[in-house]
This record gives C-alpha cells, structure tokens and sequence, in this order.
C-alpha cells in the first residue's frame, strides 16, 4: 500500500470513530460514563483528522528542525565509522601484543589484554545496535509516523496509546539521534594511546617512469640500521605503513630501501620519518624507484646504471621500447623470473646477445639476470618478451616499535574501558533520555490512558 492509500484508511477509521462516538452520545440510555465515552470518541476522531491531515507537516518540521539544529545522519554514520575504526585498530593492536606474550613471565600482561578484548568486543556490539537503529529509524521514519497514525486512528481507543507513542518515537529518534556524537563526546573519556602513534602512511612504490612496482619488498631500518619491518606492495604497487598493521612509536625516522628480484635499490624519499604528515594522521607519501624501469605487473626489470639517462619509453605488454643516452660506457640489466622468456634483445637496429648471464633464487621465485654493455650516445632498445608474472612467498614483518611495553598495555586497557563507557553507556543513556521524551510528546498526542470504562 502506499502512504496516501495509508492515509484514507486512516482518515475512514477517523470517520467511524467520530460517528460511533456521536451515535453513542445520542443513544437514549442514561449513563453519564457512557455519555462521556461518546464524547471522548467523538474527540478523538477529530484529533485524528487532525493529525492526518498534518502528516506531510510533521515531516517537514523534523527535517526543518534537523536543519536548526545541525544534525546530520551523514556525520552520525561518519561518528560511527570513525568509532569502529578506532576499536579494530585497537583490538588488532592488543590481538599483535598478545603473539609477542608467550613467555611465562608475560602472564601478568596476557590477563588484563584478554579482559579488555571482552570490553572491545562489547562496544563493538553496541556500535553495531547503533547502526542498526540509525539505519531502521533514517529508512522507515515515516512509516513508523503512518503506522502510528493508523493506530491512533482505531476506534474505541484500541491503538491510541500505541499510535502516539509510535508516532512520538519516530519524530524524536529522526531528529535527535543524529545528535547522539555531541552528547557522547561532551562526556566521553579520552582515546589516545600513549607509546603508539596513529599515524597511517599509504602511497604507491613507482619506478622511474611513474608506473607501479608490485610485490616489491620495503625493508624499513632504524637509525642505527637495524631491519625492524618488511613489508610488501600489493598487486597495484601501493603499501601501508599503520593503520593497525603496525605499532608505531610517536616519534620515528626510518630509511627505506626497495628489495625485488634479489636486487636491492635505494628509493626516493630515503627516509620516513613522524613529522613528515605534518598535523594530519593521514598521509600519502609515493615511494620512486629511479633505477630500473619495469614491464607490465613487473614481469621484467630493466636496471640502468647512473650514467645512464632514459629520454623516452614506451612500455607494452611482451615489448619494451626504450631509448637510452649514455655518457660513457654503460651497463644495463635485465632481470626477469623463470616464468618470463626473452625472445629478442635488439639495440640500434641490431639483435644483441647477454654479455653476461646468471641466476638466482629469491623468496621462492627463480630468476634470471642479463647484462649487456652499451657505448657512449643515444641507443634504441627494444626487448621483446612473454610470460606471465611470478608472485614471492614472503611473509611481512611488521613494525613492533613501542618505548614501554607496560605502559602501552596500561593505556590500552584504559581505551578499552573508555570505548566501552563511550559506546555502550553513554550511547544507551541518550537513547534512554530519547524515550523519555517519546513518552513525553506521546503524552501531548493523547497517548494517556487505556480503553474508556463503562463503569
């Protein structure tokens, strides 16, 4: 049924009620409570009417009044989804924690890390009774308006309790339930973690061409050079450092170095460092490989040496076409996997030969490695080849970096109650406040009362 055909049915139980309430007014029988019965019915069916003919300007008014007061249920949806962000990152940070706790004398640790599990788990679940409720009231608010009109409509008084309050509930919870961030976070107990930083970097590992370098292995060492991650670029060439892969100290400066096919190339920027985000937690910072040019999805490398300048290129799916100028004697590499064939070197017009061939195992791919020489000037190099693309069996080591190991736990187990008093009891406090000022308005409809006694 549609609203309007909604509305007529409402407005006929109007009617009936009002000429039920009049012919019970009118019948001869000498009953004060009876008379009285007839003129409630009668009242009713008018404020019925009313009411359905209002109901296109209640649902102005609670969009009018979401606009005065600036609630948005796109902010509400982004306050949630930031808030479950948090409690992932959170119970992912406390899941890493606990697989470096095996030791016996960790136990004192593992404990309290379990318990505040449960409490992430909990407000968890009361984010997702959030959501629910949010996305029940947003899509039927105004059906839960028709319903209650409907039933605010029986006669007799049968659904007027039911319908005012139905009515009341879904004006209320439209309008105020957008609200609930402000309420929350005028009360809520802070969420940082003190010892770990949120900053999330993400960008994409590009060769000297701009084009992005797959499954290349970052290897990530402090400043006393020591290798504390490797992580690895996705199929698209882009990489993240945080965002709960990692546990990040507040203040660091790593340098960066490329690993693929068993070669190692220095990158630009060198090094990674806090500041480098600037005020926001956010960042994309694009990580270029100037040394080596690479085929589609990396199936083929080519290594230049730094005398070496690339002037133009052209990169095709089984052909590299790429001119080359030197200043001096140079070398170039070619460096492929097994699964690859190379069919034809050809520079300057003429087919070349590897002066220099060999190969190599690295993370379970077999590859191999062509030298050729080039003289001073300008080359044309054309290298044809086919296959497909050979994935490493690498296993990421991500970054455990934490100055107080204790007092992460400590602050972790304090964010734990604090989500859980933020997301759990203050949301169910505003939603009790919410009812309670359902079955106040309720009240203002008529919702008081049960069915009319006779006696």
């Amino acid at each position: 049924m549609s609203d309007s055909d909604l509305l007529l049915l409402a407005y006929s139980l109007a009617i009936l009620t009002y000429n039920l309430g009049t012919l019970i007014y009118a019948l001869p029988i000498p009953i004060k409570n009876l008379k009285k019965w007839g003129v409630n019915m009668m009242l009713d069916g008018i404020s019925a009417a009313l009411l359905i003919s209002s109901f296109t300007l209640l649902i102005n008014f609670a969009n009018y009044m979401l606009t005065v007061l600036d609630a948005n249920w796109s902010s509400f949806y982004s306050w949630i989804s930031g808030r479950t962000a948090l409690i992932l990152t959170a119970f992912t940070a406390l899941t890493y924690i606990n697989t470096f706790l095996k030791a016996p004398y960790f136990t004192f640790l593992t404990s309290p890390i379990n318990i505040v599990l449960g409490y992430l788990s909990m407000a968890l679940s009361a984010i997702k009774v959030q959501v629910f409720l949010g996305s029940f009231i947003l899509n039927y608010y105004k059906y839960l308006v028709l319903l209650g009109v409907l039933l605010y409509s029986l006669p007799f008084r049968l659904g007027k309790n039911a319908g005012a309050y139905l009515i009341s509930f879904a004006l209320v919870f439209y309008i105020c339930l957008p609200l609930m961030p402000v309420f929350v976070e005028m009360f809520q107990i802070p969420t940082t973690i003190a010892g770990i930083g949120s900053i999330e970097i993400s960008g994409y590992v590009n060769d000297y061409l701009g084009n992005p370098i797959p499954n290349a292995v970052i290897n990530i060492y402090n400043v006393n050079h020591e290798l504390v991650g490797s992580i690895l670029s996705d199929y698209n060439g882009k990489y993240v450092l945080g965002d709960g892969y990692d546990l990040l100290p507040n203040e660091f400066n790593y340098s960066v170095q490329l690993e693929l096919y068993g070669l190692t190339f220095y990158v630009v920027p060198k090094f990674i460092d806090s500041g480098m985000c600037g005020s926001s937690r956010q960042c994309v910072i694009n990580l270029s490989v100037p040394g080596i040019v690479t085929a589609s999805n990396g199936k083929l490398l080519v290594v230049r040496d730094s005398n070496i300048e690339v002037i133009n290129a052209e990169i095709h799916d089984g052909l590299i076409a790429i001119t080359l100028k030197s200043y001096g004697d140079g070398k170039i590499v070619l460096v492929y996997p097994s699964s690859v064939n190379l069919r034809e070197l050809i520079a300057d017009d003429s087919s070349r030969e590897c002066e220099n061939t060999y190969n190599l195992q690295w993370l379970g791919v077999y590859v191999n490695v062509c030298e050729v020489i080039i003289g001073n000037g300008v080359h044309a190099v054309e290298i044809h080849y086919e296959g497909g693309y050979s994935k490493p069996s690498f296993n990421e080591r991500r970054i455990f970096s934490v100055e107080n190991l204790t007092d992460v736990v400590v602050n972790l187990i304090t964010l734990g109650i604090g989500l859980l008093f933020s997301l759990a009891f203050i949301p169910s406090l505003y939603l009790t406040l919410l009812l309670s000022i359902s079955m106040s308005v309720a009240r203002i409809l008529g919702g008081k009362g049960m069915v009319i006694k006779l006696m």
